[in-house]
C-alpha cells in the first residue's frame, strides 16, 4: 500500500534520526523529592481537610485573629536562642545577592514577637489573640533520618493578659480539638515558675546531679557542665533515668505566686472535665517558656508515644527581640503528625459532600449549553458537578450514580431544539421534562423537600493517663 506523501516523508525523517547520534540532555534528572520534604498528596487531602475546618471553627469562636510572618527572617532573630535546646544549627540558611544572613523560618513565635513590636502591637486594645496555620523549615543532622525539614504548625497565642484562666482555656481549646478529631490523647501539665524560683530550683538540681555526676552519660556531663541541668530531663538513657527520677522536683520549690497562678489553672481545667497528668519532668525551652507547661502526647499501638502540640507561658518572648515583658500563653501542633496519628488510629472521616445535581450532556451544542449551566448552578449556590468531556450518556450517569448525585440534568440534541431538560431522581430513577429556562428554580424546590445529612462528631472517651511522660520537644513532623 502506497503512503502518503506526509506519511512518507516522516518514514524518511524517521530513518534519518535512527543514522544519527542521540541528543543528550545536559540537565540532570530530578526524579524523587529531596530529602526531608514529602509531597501532600490527594489521598491525605480529606485529612487536611477535616483538621483544617476543625482549626477555623477553633479560631472563629475564640475570637483569634490570624497573622502570617515571611517565610524568611533574618538570622539574628534565632541566635538569642543560642546556648539552649533549640539547636541553632537546624537553621537553613539561603543566599541571598544582597549578602544578608537569612534563613527560613524555624519557628513563628519570635516571628510573631518581631511582628508585634515592629508594628506596635502593645498600643492596642489587650488581651491580643493571634493565630497562625504555616510551614516551618529545620535542617535534621542526617539526611534521610525521616524528619521532615519542612512542616506546618497551627499556632495560637493570647498576649497581654496573665489571668490563669487564659492557661485553661487555651489548653482546653487544643484538648477538645483533639478529641472532635477522635484522638484519644494524653495531656501533661507541669509547672516551670518564673525566673526567680526556678533559679533557685537550677542551683538545687546543680548539686544533685553533680552528686550523680560519675554515673551520669557523657552528653549529660556536658549539659551539667554547662550549668543547663534542666536539658537532663530529655535524656533516655536508663542509667539517667533512674537518677532523674528521684531528682527534685519544681513543683516543690515554687514560689507563692507561681504555685497560686498553676493551681488555679488547674481548677480551670478541671471544671471543664479537662483530664490531665501532673508531670514534674516535663521541661521545655526556658529561654522561651515559664509558669505553666503542656504537652500533648498520643501513644500508637506499634511505637513510641510522640507529641502532637506542646504550649505555656511565653513571657519573656518579647524581651527576647527587644521588647519589654509581656505576658503570654501559647500553643503549637504539629499538622503533619495529627494526620499521622488520625491514620495511625483508623479514624473514620465523613464521605464528602454529594453533589445537588450532575450535569450529563450529549452533541457539541449540548456540551456549550452545560457548561454554562454549570457555571449558573454554581453561582446560585447549587452543588454541582459535570464530565463534560466525555461523550457517552451512559458513563456519564454512571459517574453520577458512582458521585451519588441527588439528581442528574440531561441535556441532548432534541432538548436543545425544544427548549428543555431532562431531570432525573438518581434515588428511584424517574426523570421528568422541564423548561431550561426554569430549570434552576426546580432544583432548588426538590432540593429542599431533601433533608441535608448530618455528621455527628463522637468524641471518644478518654484513657488511663499513667503512662510516663516524655520530654517537651516542638512537634515538626
Amino acid at each position: 500500500m502506497r503512503l502518503g506523501i506526509q506519511e512518507e516523508r516522516s518514514t524518511k525523517e524517521m530513518s534519518t534520526v535512527k543514522k544519527t547520534s542521540p541528543v543528550r540532555s545536559t540537565r540532570s534528572a530530578v526524579t524523587t523529592v529531596a530529602a526531608g520534604f514529602r509531597d501532600r498528596l490527594p489521598g491525605d487531602a480529606s485529612y487536611w481537610q477535616a483538621v483544617s475546618s476543625k482549626i477555623q471553627l477553633l479560631v472563629e469562636d475564640y475570637g483569634f485573629q490570624n497573622i502570617d510572618t515571611p517565610l524568611v527572617e533574618d538570622a539574628k532573630l534565632y541566635s538569642v536562642l543560642k546556648g539552649t535546646d533549640f539547636v541553632v544549627d537546624q537553621l537553613i540558611a539561603i543566599q541571598d545577592p544582597q549578602e544578608r544572613s537569612l534563613v527560613l523560618r524555624p519557628e513563628s513565635l519570635l516571628a510573631m514577637a518581631r511582628a508585634y513590636r515592629e508594628h506596635s502591637f502593645g498600643n492596642l486594645p489587650q488581651p491580643l489573640k493571634l493565630s497562625f496555620l504555616s510551614p516551618q523549615f529545620r535542617a535534621e543532622p542526617k539526611v534521610g533520618s525521616g524528619s521532615l525539614w519542612q512542616f506546618t504548625q497551627f499556632g495560637c497565642v493570647v498576649f497581654g493578659d496573665p489571668h490563669p484562666i487564659v492557661d485553661a482555656q487555651l489548653i482546653a481549646a487544643y484538648y477538645f480539638l483533639f478529641r472532635e478529631l477522635h484522638l484519644d490523647i494524653r495531656l501533661h501539665v507541669n509547672s516551670l515558675g518564673h525566673d526567680v524560683c526556678r533559679d533557685t530550683y537550677q542551683a538545687l538540681l546543680l548539686d544533685y546531679f553533680r552528686a550523680q555526676r560519675n554515673a551520669l552519660c557523657d552528653q549529660c556531663k556536658e549539659k551539667l557542665s554547662a550549668k543547663q541541668p534542666l536539658l537532663l530531663f530529655s535524656c533516655q538513657q536508663a542509667g539517667c533515668q533512674d537518677i532523674i527520677q528521684s531528682a527534685p522536683q519544681i513543683v516543690d520549690h515554687l514560689c507563692d505566686t507561681d504555685r497560686e497562678h498553676f493551681v488555679k489553672a488547674l481548677e480551670h481545667l478541671d471544671e471543664v472535665d479537662v483530664e490531665y497528668m501532673l508531670d514534674p519532668r516535663l521541661i521545655a525551652n526556658t529561654a522561651l517558656y515559664n509558669r505553666t507547661v503542656v504537652k500533648f502526647i498520643i501513644t500508637p499501638s506499634d511505637r513510641e508515644p510522640y507529641s502532637l502540640a506542646v504550649g505555656g507561658h511565653v513571657d519573656q518572648l518579647h524581651n527576647l527581640v527587644g521588647g519589654t515583658v509581656t505576658p503570654g500563653f501559647s500553643m503549637i501542633a504539629g499538622l503533619e503528625r495529627i494526620v499521622l496519628a488520625m491514620k495511625e488510629n483508623n479514624v473514620q472521616l465523613p464521605p464528602p459532600p454529594a453533589p445537588d445535581v450532575f450535569i450529563a450532556q450529549l452533541g457539541d451544542a449540548a456540551r456549550r449549553k452545560s457548561f454554562q449551566l454549570f457555571l449558573k448552578l454554581r453561582s446560585e449556590g447549587i452543588r454541582a458537578s459535570e464530565s463534560l468531556s466525555k461523550a457517552g450518556i451512559k458513563e456519564q450517569l454512571e459517574n453520577a450514580t458512582r458521585l451519588k448525585a441527588k439528581f442528574a440534568l440531561i441535556l441532548g440534541q432534541e432538548e436543545i431544539i425544544d427548549g428543555t431538560i431532562l431531570i432525573r431522581d438518581m434515588e428511584n430513577g424517574i426523570q421528568e421534562v422541564n423548561s431550561f429556562d426554569k430549570v434552576i428554580p426546580e432544583v432548588k424546590r426538590r432540593l429542599a423537600k431533601i433533608a441535608p445529612s448530618t455528621f455527628v462528631t463522637t468524641i471518644p472517651p478518654a484513657t488511663d493517663v499513667s503512662a510516663e511522660a516524655t520530654q517537651h520537644q516542638t512537634p515538626n513532623s
